[in-house]
């Protein structure tokens, strides 16, 4: 299993479609990060309704956790089989 850290998002761009596409890296570093563990652990609510990855097939992750990399810097993470750089 691999680790994705969330690096950004953005709104998809086709008409009329309010999907959030979002962007995954592999280095804690490179992360987004909330500046309290509350507030992630509500967009890890949010993601666990399911995130569609294309992971040798597809692949919904419903697994996503906080990690806390500095005292006001927390990540949120899957883990998956692989990772592509951007996923919706």
């Amino acid at each position: 299993m691999q680790k994705g850290y969330i690096s950004f998002w953005e709104q998809d761009a086709a008409p009329h479609d309010d999907r959030m596409i979002y962007h995954f890296c592999s280095q804690a570093k490179d992360a987004a990060f909330w500046p309290n563990r509350p507030n992630a652990e509500l967009k890890c609510i949010d993601l666990n309704r399911g995130v569609t990855i294309p992971a040798g097939g597809t692949h919904v992750c419903t697994n996503f956790q906080v990690e806390e990399f500095a005292p006001d810097k927390f990540l949120i993470y899957c883990e998956s089989l692989s990772f592509p750089d951007s996923i919706e």
